[in-house]
């Protein structure tokens, strides 16, 4: 089952619950850390990209340890990544059902979810060390397009064009998507930071790559930051 990782991410709304739940339970019955870890980041993930954040969080919490306890360096690494991104939405959650209960959440519910935001943060720097360490490239990478993306929604621009810059230079052996979506958070940075001609450059580099792979999903993205910018492009 885990072996099926890579087509469970990129096809990641196809029903694949049931079946992680029996590869983490036949895990945990052979008293694998490893694959208990590998299972709930994957099952968290999941989780988290069906709108479940609170499900996906109590997966992903004990992910790490068990990563750790494995001696799994780059699993850890993948492992925080996924706890961060779910921390991200499920603060995100919290607080558009604050405004839609009270018009506008109370400064504890503030605090909470400025917390998580550090939280998940620091989770991505911790992240993008281990799989350094490890060596695994497509980790390292995914980590500097999560960072860039973190840092941008927080107002740092320029933090994030760096990320997003170091993770598509490794970018040359990895899958279109990951490219597309690095080089449109490069984009989306740069002109954040008032570069504008290299943003529409690296925005259209996005565009014309989403459509030569078919990736519909990052050539939306790409076009969408286009148009922020004031360009209209042919569809």
């Amino acid at each position: 089952m885990l072996l099926q990782w890579p087509l469970i991410v990129w096809q990641v709304r196809d029903g694949w619950v049931p079946l992680l739940e029996r590869g983490l339970a036949s895990a945990e019955l052979d008293g694998d850390p490893g694959g208990q870890s590998r299972a709930r980041a994957l099952l968290g993930w999941v989780l988290s990209e069906e709108g479940r954040p609170a499900e996906a969080l109590v997966q992903l919490e004990r992910a790490p340890e068990l990563a750790a306890l494995a001696g799994d360096t780059a699993g850890e690494a993948i492992a925080r990544i996924n706890l961060a991104v779910a921390l991200t939405r499920s603060g995100a959650a919290e607080r558009d059902g604050s405004r839609e209960r009270d018009g506008a959440h109370d400064r504890d519910g503030a605090a909470e979810q400025g917390g998580a935001r550090e939280r998940a943060r620091d989770l991505l720097v911790r992240a993008l060390a281990l799989a350094e360490r490890a060596g695994h490239t497509e980790t390292v990478t995914l980590a500097h397009q999560h960072l860039a993306h973190h840092l941008l929604a927080d107002g740092s621009p320029a933090e994030a064009a760096a990320h997003a810059a170091r993770g598509l230079a490794l970018a040359p052996r990895l899958a279109a998507p990951r490219r597309v979506a690095l080089r449109t958070l490069y984009g989306r940075a740069l002109a954040a930071t008032g570069r504008t001609g290299e943003a529409v450059r690296q925005l259209g580099d996005a565009l014309r790559e989403a459509r030569a792979h078919a990736y519909e999903e990052g050539e939306k993205a790409a076009r969408s930051a286009l148009a922020a910018l004031g360009v209209l492009t042919d569809r």
